[in-house]
C-alpha cells in the first residue's frame, strides 16, 4: 500500500476483516511514541513498536523508512545490491 492510504485505524480496520497489508507510512501518521523528536537512528539501525499483529518500523538508510505491516515480524534480511550487501528489515526487502 502506498503512503497516501496508511494509517494504524485503516491497518485495524483491514485486519478484523482478515485482510493484510504492507506499505510505506508517513511520518505524522505515526503513534506519539515513534515520533520522539529528535529520532537519531544511524545508518542501518531500525526501531519497532507493535500493536497486536501490526507492526509499524523506522530503519535508516539514507532516510528514515517508515513501514506498517500486518504480515511481516520484525527480522532483518541481507539483501545484495550492486557493490554490497547490506542488511534491511524484511518488511522493506518485500516491499521493494
Amino acid at each position: 500500500m502506498d503512503n497516501y492510504y496508511n494509517t494504524l485505524n485503516i491497518a485495524e480496520h483491514l485486519l478484523q476483516n482478515k485482510i493484510r497489508i504492507c506499505g510505506t507510512i508517513r511520518a505524522n501518521r505515526l503513534p506519539k511514541c515513534l515520533k520522539t523528536k529528535p529520532l537519531k537512528l544511524k545508518k542501518g539501525e531500525s526501531i519497532f513498536k507493535r500493536k497486536g499483529d501490526i507492526l509499524l518500523q523506522i530503519w535508516k538508510d539514507k532516510r528514515e523508512v517508515r513501514m506498517i505491516s500486518t504480515i511481516h515480524k520484525f527480522e532483518m534480511v541481507e539483501c545484495t545490491g550492486k557493490y554490497k550487501t547490506i542488511q534491511k528489515p524484511k518488511c522493506i526487502a518485500d516491499y521493494n
